[in-house]
């Protein structure tokens, strides 16, 4: 199997999918290793505190861990393809359009807890390097806006699912 490594393709031994852990920041090994400093980065640029991600992280789901693995980053070397297999899996899963109602607040969006909107679709990949954005009808405009700030009113199955497999690797603090 061949493999980048830093500037250079080597030839690499397929390894299992494991995690790398770092306190409560958690990356697939193979995919993107990041350091705890960039997780907390990464909280801190969504509007959360770094205790309050680490609280929100929940049990590990075997069965959701390998649909994400298997469904969304499938083959991803890299944050990149990481970024472009979950927007692909969202994308194709949620059925737009959809109501939502705002969870949390977060710096990034002017969303307030408990408002509700309308999702339309996913927000370009290029505007998603670091979370899965979605494009919102607020106040007369469209904007994006972070997915994990939104769950869906009465969606489907599909779009329930989707949208909770995205909650859950937020939640375990995982990272492009």
């Amino acid at each position: 199997m061949r493999g980048r490594r830093g500037s250079d393709w080597v030839d690499q031994q397929p390894q299992p999918y494991t995690l790398l852990k770092s306190e409560n920041c958690i990356a697939p090994a193979l995919a993107n290793p990041k350091s705890l400093a960039a997780c907390r980065s990464a909280a801190l640029r969504f509007g959360e505190s770094w205790e309050q991600s680490r609280e929100e992280a929940q049990e590990r789901d075997p069965v959701r861990e390998d649909r994400i693995h298997n469904e969304a980053i499938v083959d991803a070397n890299g944050p990149e393809e990481q970024v472009m297999g979950w927007h692909c899996y969202l994308d194709d899963k949620i059925r737009f359009p959809f109501q939502a109602k705002c969870i949390a607040a977060k710096i990034v969006s002017p969303l307030r807890k408990g408002e509700t909107v309308e999702v339309q679709r996913m927000a370009p990949e290029d505007a998603c390097s670091a979370d899965m954005l979605v494009l919102i009808r607020w106040q007369g405009r469209t904007m994006a806006v972070p997915l994990s700030q939104l769950v869906a009113v009465d969606p489907d199955v599909s779009t329930a699912e989707a949208i909770a497999d995205w909650h859950y690797w937020v939640n375990q603090g995982y990272c492009f």
